[in-house]
């Protein structure tokens, strides 16, 4: 149960800090944050892959695919209008802790 906790929250960083890009795509905003932070943002978007195929070795398939679309769901509640402003502030940040579990994840429990 700490496993899928831990899943979880990996998944539920990716896909705010996704849904905090895709808004500032839409809304015409330079990124302006550095290279290290750049760099730690392209890691996570890759990690994204790396949490779901790890998501998959270790767990049923039905537990992965309800998973990431209610995810995806409730991305859409936390970053809103109003609150993105705070979440694109902390999106350095967040990618770092999606990165983190990860890794983590991928480390401390191998699935294969």
């Amino acid at each position: 149960m700490t496993l899928y906790a831990l899943f979880v929250a990996a998944v539920v960083a990716q896909v705010i800090v996704g849904r905090t890009h895709l808004l500032a795509v839409r809304g015409h905003i330079v990124d302006r944050t550095g290279v290290v932070a750049s760099l730690i943002g392209i890691a996570a978007g890759l990690s994204f892959f790396a949490v779901v195929v790890w998501g998959f070795a270790a767990f049923h398939w039905y537990y992965v695919i309800p998973t990431l679309l209610v995810m995806g769901l409730i991305s859409g509640m936390i970053v809103t209008r109003t609150s993105w402003a705070f979440w694109y502030q902390a999106k350095a940040v967040v990618d770092f802790v999606a990165v983190a579990l990860t890794v983590f994840l991928w480390w401390a429990h191998w699935p294969f």
